[in-house]
């Protein structure tokens, strides 16, 4: 089972990977769900997919040295867009054996199934530290939410908020 194409499904914000093997089997993936996922595509097209194309994919085992093959080989293009567009590739591969061996990628991985609560992500930074902790409490109250994922300090950390004041704002 050879991998026979690639095609990407894409706009700024989203890339969808399908991947098709020789015998018309398929599985789909993502790049990634973040701004630029455009430029993503286009990596995995000129840069992962000379890798993949006519790549034996027969076994679950064969994904994970396909993997590293393409990140090894594009070791010099450095950054995220590499590991995003093969994480599009090894997604859609995954599911290409769930829907072979009918079975979730979480029972080809071993796992068990089980109950997990989500939490309520901010992921922004650009509204004021009161915005955000009152956006927060709305989505507890509305929601559910026992638990959040929060945004406090700058882009790349250095010990400083991204918003003065914003730590003591948002974390009590």
């Amino acid at each position: 089972m050879k991998i026979a194409s690639i095609e990407t499904f894409t706009t700024k914000e989203i890339s969808i990977v399908r991947v098709r093997t020789d015998d018309g089997r398929e599985g789909y993936g993502q790049t990634a769900p973040y701004i630029h996922a455009n430029i993503a595509a286009l990596v995995l097209h000129q840069q992962v997919s000379p890798y993949v194309l006519g790549a034996d994919v027969s076994r679950v085992e064969d994904i994970a040295p396909l993997a590293e093959k393409c990140i090894e080989g594009e070791h010099k293009f450095p950054g995220s867009y590499i590991c995003r567009a093969v994480g599009g590739v090894d997604t859609a591969l995954w599911d290409l054996h769930g829907k072979i061996q009918n079975k979730s990628v979480r029972e080809l991985l071993g796992g068990q199934k089980t109950a997990v609560e989500v939490y309520g992500s901010s992921m922004s930074r650009s509204i004021t530290p009161e915005q955000e902790a009152e956006r927060l409490k709305w989505l507890k109250q509305s929601h559910g939410f026992k638990a959040f994922k929060i945004r406090i300090g700058n882009p790349f950390g250095h010990d400083v908020d991204a918003w003065p004041g914003r730590t003591e704002a948002i974390v009590p």
